[in-house]
């Protein structure tokens, strides 16, 4: 059986070294998880087949508003979305972009990103 494995922001080192034209440095919309939420979660989707599993509570709780109202998440989203992807902290003209090609470094080799949950 094949599922699907819903997140919402996870700490990693995406945000560190993604390419972004936002003009401050991004940080995921909250409630943010510890990396090890997604991988516990997917260790027991591959050991129980299951359709749809969640990793955090606001997943589930973001699927439940979803399917209640499409039409108001979409707006909830559209009002917070953006701007809640943004830090006060302005992007360097130097920062890491891994578009096309990896950031060599060891504060990128990692799992754990900057910010906290």
């Amino acid at each position: 059986m094949t599922g699907e494995l819903k997140a919402v922001s996870i700490i990693t080192p995406f945000f560190n070294k993604a390419r972004n034209k936002l003009g401050v440095k991004p940080k995921g919309l909250p409630p943010i998880y510890e990396p090890r939420v997604v991988s516990d979660a997917i260790l027991y989707a591959a050991e129980h087949p299951v359709r749809d599993l969640f990793a955090g509570g606001a997943a589930r709780q973001l699927a439940f508003l979803q399917a209640l109202s499409p039409r108001a998440v979409d707006a909830f989203v559209l009002m917070t979305g953006f701007e809640g992807q943004k830090t006060k902290e302005p992007m360097s003209a130097g920062a890491p972009d891994n578009l096309y090609a990896p950031v060599d470094g060891d504060a990128y080799n990692r799992v754990k990103g900057d910010f906290s949950a």
